[in-house]
């Protein structure tokens, strides 16, 4: 290995530092820094555990919720049991207003993440909107308990 290519190595940052920034930048609600951070990471491996996620998260945050869905569900592909990709979706599926959408997100989520009581509200309160109050009572109800 020549000299350059050592000191080019050696100052490369990995992804997973990147990956701290950007939940760092979402922490302090820095939605485009956090995206910057994670395009980073995705250029240095783009099928790096949670990336997408946290991509999804910061699209979210900028309510670019198109965006959202996609980087949640290429997350889900890769981890197709993760209750809090399914919950996110569902968020960016209601503001999109992918009723049917959102409720099979957060009823997934539900199934993986049984005790989340912003899953439990969420569900709620969509079924609320979309004129289930009945079925939504006992959820509603199991969240505020």
């Amino acid at each position: 290995m020549t000299a350059a290519l050592l000191v080019c190595a050696m100052l490369q940052v990995p992804a997973d530092q990147y990956l701290a920034d950007a939940r760092r930048h979402l922490d302090r609600e820095q939605a485009p820094l956090a995206l910057e951070a994670i395009r980073k990471v995705l250029a240095l491996e783009p099928d790096y555990p949670r990336a997408r996620y946290y991509a999804g998260l910061a699209h979210l945050k900028l309510a670019q919720f198109d965006a959202a869905v996609e980087q949640l569900s290429a997350e889900l592909k890769r981890s197709p049991k993760d209750g809090e990709a399914y919950y996110y979706r569902g968020i960016a599926e209601t503001a999109r207003q992918n009723f049917q959408r959102a409720e099979r997100d957060f009823r997934r989520a539900l199934v993986l993440v049984p005790t989340s009581p912003g899953v439990r509200f969420q569900l709620g309160k969509l079924l609320v909107d979309t004129g289930r109050a009945a079925e939504a009572a006992p959820l509603l109800e199991r969240t505020i308990q």
